[in-house]
């Protein structure tokens, strides 16, 4: 990642955005989540991020004003059946996100957490699963119900203009988000009913 950001800073001069994107997904029950793949989904999305903003924050200091964008879930809210190392990762990126605004705010640096609702990609299928058929409803799941790429990376964006803390996009994670503050045990008992409903 040094050498990364030593290549943009050649090639294009100045960093004003970094995107920390990189993840893995793991659905499956904790007992059956070797520590190994643990400690992997730990080491990318969460230290993948960490080892992102520690190698480009000398660039970005550099300018008088620049943007640090970290990818969550609303996994980072709430627990999930069979998420447990995902959700342990996400949760770990937001209160480091958090965290790192602070001690940014007079720098000219932003830091903003994307949640970004369900998305059609390829994160279960290339992640680790205990059971194939779960995985499989899952991915059927994220297709069935995810918001446009497109739609979503234009409004956080946008968004991203105004420095805000957090960017949410779409109406189950607005709901979801709204439902883990105002009444947080009630919202416990609906993952768990919507997860044997869904079956993953």
């Amino acid at each position: 990642l040094e050498r990364v950001a030593k290549e943009v800073g050649r090639a294009h001069g100045t960093t004003d955005l970094l995107i920390n994107n990189a993840a893995i997904s793991a659905s499956s029950a904790f007992a059956n989540t070797p520590a190994d793949v643990f400690e992997q989904i730990m080491r990318i999305n969460f230290f993948g991020a960490v080892h992102g903003c520690r190698a480009f924050l000398p660039a970005l200091q550099a300018q008088p004003e620049a943007q640090i964008l970290n990818i969550a879930s609303c996994f980072a809210w709430i627990g999930y059946p069979r998420k447990t190392a995902y959700a342990a990762s996400k949760g770990a990126l937001r209160a480091f996100s958090e965290s790192l605004r602070l001690e940014l705010r007079d720098t000219g640096i932003g830091v903003t957490v994307l949640y970004p609702g369900p998305l059609p990609t390829s994160l279960v299928r290339t992640g680790f699963s205990d059971s194939k058929e779960c995985g499989e409803r899952e991915e059927r799941f994220l297709f069935k119900r995810g918001l446009p790429l497109d739609r979503v990376a234009r409004k956080c964006l946008d968004r991203l203009l105004f420095d805000p803390a957090r960017i949410v996009v779409g109406s189950d994670y607005w709901t979801f988000d709204l439902l883990t503050r105002m009444a947080p045990r009630l919202a416990s008992c609906l993952i768990g009913m919507v997860s044997k409903r869904a079956g993953f």
